[in-house]
């Protein structure tokens, strides 16, 4: 693997948790506004949306380490 997770420090996750909030945001409004393909942007929010709260949790994980290692 080219990119080891733990080589990324605790703000890059939260900026990455960040990015993946705003495509989240982006494919709910999207999903209002076209009724074609609403099921896709659904899928998308909801994937975008996890991965939100799991870039989230290691980010603050690792915040906490860094603060309490200090």
């Amino acid at each position: 693997m080219p990119f080891s997770p733990s080589a990324l420090a605790w703000w890059g996750w939260l900026l990455v948790a960040l990015g993946c909030a705003i495509v989240t945001t982006i494919a709910g409004y999207a999903a209002d506004s076209q009724r074609r393909q609403r099921i896709l942007w659904l899928f998308i929010a909801t994937l975008a949306g996890l991965a939100t709260m799991l870039f989230g949790i290691i980010g603050v994980v690792r915040l906490v380490k860094w603060a309490w290692n200090g």
